[in-house]
């Protein structure tokens, strides 16, 4: 093997640069450099926080919709009991936005979808997806 790397070095698929080692896996079969992988991963953190602020407020813009003025701290409140745990931090908001659409602005329902969702967030997901769709969120979010 250190023959044919030898005669046929491993390329960056990005930037073509000779990779010392196996180097990371890139977008194709190949395989890319330290410093474009570090370059990757920061586009896809960049992309990762703007988009969960864009739902943060699509949540906020939910609650204050879909509750009256006077209750949107105490929903936002009780949603907030989703996202503490470690393991819920990944796409809390999403998950924040599904159990708005279940709730369907009853704010008794809130408690128990947020237990729900903190034991298995696929139990909110579900019943959405078999009610509204694959592409319930752009619609939800949209009406």
């Amino acid at each position: 093997m250190q023959i044919f790397r030898m005669l046929f070095p491993l390329r960056c698929e990005e930037c073509g640069r000779v990779i010392k080692g196996e180097g990371f896996s890139g977008l194709g079969p190949g395989a890319i450099c330290e410093a474009c992988n570090k370059r990757l991963e920061e586009v896809r953190k960049l992309t990762y926080e703007a988009s969960n602020r864009t739902t943060a407020r699509q949540v906020i813009d939910r609650v204050n919709k879909d509750f009256p003025a006077e209750d949107a701290d105490e929903v936002l409140a009780v949603l907030a009991d989703y996202g503490k745990a470690e393991y819920e931090k990944s796409d809390q908001e999403f998950i924040r936005l599904a159990i708005l659409r279940l709730a369907n602005g009853d704010k008794q329902k809130l408690p128990s979808l947020v237990k729900m969702a903190k034991l298995d967030y696929r139990d909110i997901l579900a019943p959405i997806h078999d009610e509204y769709g694959q592409n319930w969120l752009e619609r939800f979010v949209n009406e």
